[in-house]
């Protein structure tokens, strides 16, 4: 189940705001990690639906889709932190148009799920 969101609308214009102009970090000379985009989409459902990665994860739903994805996309911001730093990176390969490979996320605070 996603966390309620307990951010006002004006709080969420600002995370989001912050959100899209955060700056990716150049891992490599092809590899970036930066926030996940709405651009993502198809991407995330793709990866969502392969079982060796769905066999790794607690709780999506299966079959996976586009509205799932947009779903999580929009929480992606509400978990900001409180300094408005993101929480979920992807990891990009920039030789392949950013397609994003992985992903890595972090937390403020905890959780029943950590």
């Amino acid at each position: 189940m996603s966390p309620p969101n307990t951010r006002t609308p004006e709080d969420h214009a600002r995370l989001l705001e912050l959100h899209d102009s955060f700056k990716p970090v150049w891992l490599t000379e092809t590899i970036q990690l930066g926030p996940w985009l709405p651009s993502d989409r198809d991407i995330i459902v793709e990866y969502m639906n392969d079982p060796k990665v769905y066999s790794y994860l607690f709780g999506p739903p299966i079959p996976y889709t586009l509205m799932d994805a947009d779903d999580w996309l929009a929480l992606r911001v509400d978990r900001m932190s409180k300094k408005g730093s993101p929480l979920e990176f992807a990891f990009r390969d920039m030789s392949r148009g950013g397609r994003a490979f992985g992903s890595v996320g972090t937390s403020d605070e905890s959780d029943e799920y950590l």
